[in-house]
């Protein structure tokens, strides 16, 4: 079993409630989250994928997956040895984890680099797959 990282970029979030009574097409070259499969699909990309935080590279690599599950924008997951994660990542103090019924349990971190710390920034799943 290998560890995943997973990274988003910390946002500020907004709860809004709305609706849309239909869906909206996706436009040519566009993807649609609702169109992508149940089970999730899993893809190689050849993209680099390079994460800097307060101006620091804190991940870089060229192996990542890229999962499309349905109604979640596209995820790349990056294998832990192209995260710098013993010096810029460290567990949560609260011990916040997450289940996901494919994926696992995901455990969560805090990343701090040159003093600049975002809580709950990225998480490990002890998941990964061979396609």
């Amino acid at each position: 079993m290998k560890f995943l990282f997973r990274y988003f970029t910390p946002t500020i979030t907004i709860k809004m409630s709305y609706s849309i009574p239909y869906r909206i097409l996706p436009g040519s070259s566009q993807e649609s989250v609702w169109d992508y499969p149940r089970p999730p699909r899993v893809e190689d990309t050849s993209k680099h994928i390079e994460v800097i935080f307060n101006d620091v590279v804190i991940a870089d690599t060229r192996h990542a997956k890229r999962v499309l599950e349905t109604s979640h924008p596209p995820t790349y997951y990056l294998p832990p040895e192209d995260v710098r994660l013993k010096e810029f990542f460290k567990p949560v103090s609260n011990g916040k984890s997450s289940y996901c019924e494919w994926k696992g349990v995901a455990n969560y971190y805090t990343i701090e680099v040159n003093g600049k710390k975002v809580e709950n920034a990225a998480w490990t799943i002890l998941w990964w797959m061979d396609y």
